[in-house]
């Protein structure tokens, strides 16, 4: 006899191999967790037994528990199968589960984990689109990565998908994936919030009343200041032959001026930068003054601003892993935090500097008003207390209306008075983010319409005749930057409708996304419509479509532009199908008294036509001009300035 803990007992090996119906489910790794015995006596934690005899035991018979006992569980450790974890990682590639909720809608066929996002890789994303299109219709579903997309090309489904969506996606670029004391900043942007009424406060109390008539009016001259100055410098490269940096340009043979490259884009935003520095905070940035003179700080401001826009997506593979792997995010923020790449570096410190200049400005403003606050204050020491002026109320429906017009070099006086609808005045970082958003918003969408603009003037050398002759005949100097602001329409309908065209032709906004929030079944889903295909070249039927909830629904502004059955000729730069009749009219006349022969056709065709002349390409894209064209989106969340 030997005398062992109850604990430490040598079970039988019977017991070690098969346990009866008293056994649980439940068990861990080393230890299987039994119920409790039906002996009402309970077993002591220590006594003294017997140990049983040495002698083999029999094998035990076999024991069928009864229905309402749990199964016989194995107590041995099972180890795991590598093949069984690669059947389940090729299951999530395919994400069989997602695929059946969205069985119902035409698209192309996704590939293992990556969706697909090869062909847009191969095909630019607009041309995916246009791709998919010819073959599964106006609305289709794609995957990029593990999320499905759902696109719509057909102009009336996008634009009531933008009316009655009141969502964005939560969307991070290149330089979110990092962490950042920055990232703070993005749950008060515009562009991003996912609350429907912190956006329309956002909005209203801070943003609309900067892009009211009367403070763009108020703003006039800094633009022409901008204007003028950017004249200067092209004239110096046409007759200089000069870079816009400064440095001469090479002579040829002969004493000719050598032909030139301008990076068009980039001077553009130099001056859309100078513009809005000098309009919203009063600050002469000089981004426009040559490279030698040219200070620091709006230098590095111009590399900032450049390095945000132009490391895109595809430039760091955090990005792609982390929208390829939902699921691995945390982790691949983890590894871009403590190792990133050059890319994210260089976005990470530029995004940092912009951040530091507006901070360094609201900081500048603050002392300033504190400033000012201190010397009103001890002006009026001597005033009586009946002449004093009175206690500031707490704010409330009517004290919280935005103000009507801003004042340039104001944005941030603006904001810091500004109250949101529930009464609260705006936070430090709501104000850094918007000025943020400010600058460099305006300084990509407006540098980008204006240079497509001269592009398709290029492309159109008889609309640009029309458009040197219409600016001969009114000169700009007849009328002070404000008026000039006001009847720019009537006085130039050409150079407006050429912007209009290269705002077809190139939105700034070129896709919407919008996410799936309505509830049009009783279940949470979406309802859309679209116009499905049989196959590439089949004709297009209308089919309703229910989208689940959260999906993201992307408008291809682009595609919807450039749709030829409702656009004619859509892929020319012809801005006459933005020019009314009288405007037309009204061209014709300052035409025939510059001295020049009008042309019998406007740009016929080489085949004739019935959008042949102006007047017939302007009737024939009425329709397109009503429910075709939205190059700032439409809806609550489209775009403050537009």
């Amino acid at each position: 006899m030997r005398i062992v803990s109850g604990k430490h007992r040598e079970k039988p090996t019977h017991e070690k191999e098969f346990l009866g119906g008293e056994a649980t489910r439940h068990f861990s790794d080393r230890r299987l967790c039994r119920s409790k015995p039906r002996s009402p006596t309970p077993t002591p934690t220590r006594h003294l037994c017997p140990l049983p005899p040495r002698s083999p035991l029999p094998p035990p018979p076999a024991v069928t528990a009864p229905a309402s006992q749990p199964r016989l569980l194995l107590l041995r450790r099972t180890p795991r199968k590598t093949k069984l974890e690669n059947h389940q990682v090729v299951v999530y590639g395919y994400h069989p589960i997602l695929r059946r909720r969205y069985r119902a809608f035409p698209g192309p066929r996704p590939k293992w984990l990556r969706g697909n996002v090869d062909e847009v890789v191969k095909r630019h994303i607009f041309g995916a689109y246009d791709f998919w299109e010819k073959q599964f219709g106006q609305l289709f579903l794609c995957w990029l990565g593990s999320r499905p997309v759902v696109v719509t090309t057909h102009g009336p489904t996008a634009k009531r998908i933008m009316l009655r969506q009141p969502t964005r996606p939560p969307l991070a670029g290149p330089a979110e994936i990092p962490f950042s004391r920055d990232n703070r900043y993005l749950e008060h942007d515009l562009l991003t919030t996912q609350d429907p009424a912190y956006h329309r406060s956002l909005k209203r109390t801070g943003w609309l009343p900067a892009f009211r008539g009367a403070s763009i009016a108020q703003s006039a001259a800094c633009m022409d200041a901008g204007a003028r100055e950017l004249v200067a410098r092209l004239g110096r490269v046409a007759d200089l032959g000069e870079e816009p940096g400064g440095g001469g340009g090479k002579s040829g043979g002969g004493g000719e001026k050598a032909s030139k490259e301008i990076n068009l884009w980039r001077m553009m935003g130099e001056v859309t930068l100078d513009v809005v520095f000098r309009a919203a905070f009063g600050i002469e940035l000089g981004t426009q003054q040559d490279a030698a003179r040219r200070p620091e700080r709006a230098s590095r401001l111009i590399e900032a601003a450049k390095a945000v826009f132009e490391v895109g997506q595809r430039s760091t593979r955090y990005f792609v892993v982390a929208q390829a792997f939902p699921p691995l995010r945390p982790l691949v923020r983890v590894l871009a935090t403590l190792f990133p790449d050059a890319a994210l570096r260089r976005v990470t410190a530029a995004r940092g500097l912009v951040f530091r200049t507006v901070e360094q400005l609201l900081a500048e403003k603050k002392r300033e008003r504190a400033r000012k606050a201190s010397v009103s204050a001890s002006a009026g020491t001597g005033v009586s207390s009946a002449a004093a002026a009175p206690a500031p109320t707490p704010p409330s429906s009517s004290s919280s209306r935005p103000p009507s017009a801003v004042a340039p070099g104001c944005f941030i006086d603006s904001l810091l008075d500004a109250t949101h609808d529930d009464g609260s005045p705006w936070h430090d970082d709501e104000i850094v983010e918007a000025c943020l958003t400010f600058a460099l918003a305006a300084y990509e969408t407006t540098a980008t319409a204006i240079s497509f603009a001269c592009y398709g003037l290029c492309l159109n050398p008889r609309a640009r005749e029309k458009v040197a002759a219409q600016l001969d005949a009114r000169p700009v100097d007849a009328k002070s930057p404000a008026e000039l602001l006001e009847t720019f329409a009537e006085d130039y309908p050409l150079v407006d409708a050429c912007l209009a065209e290269a705002l077809r032709l190139w939105p700034p906004g070129a896709i919407t996304i919008r996410k799936a929030a309505t509830d049009d079944d009783g279940r949470g889903n979406t309802e859309v419509f679209g116009l499905s295909s049989s196959g590439e070249g089949g004709s297009l039927s209308p089919k309703r479509y229910l989208v689940p909830k959260g999906t993201w629904m992307h408008c291809c502004i682009w595609s919807i532009h450039r749709d030829a059955s409702v656009w004619p000729r859509a892929q020319e730069f012809l801005p006459e199908r933005f020019l009314s009749p009288p405007q037309q009219q009204q061209q014709q006349q300052a035409h025939k008294a510059a001295g020049k022969e009008e042309e019998e056709e406007a740009g016929k065709k080489k085949g004739g036509g019935e959008e042949g002349t102006p007047l017939d390409l302007y009737a024939a894209s009425a329709e397109a001009r009503s429910h075709y064209y939205f190059p700032f989106g439409d809806g609550a969340l489209s775009c403050v300035g537009r």
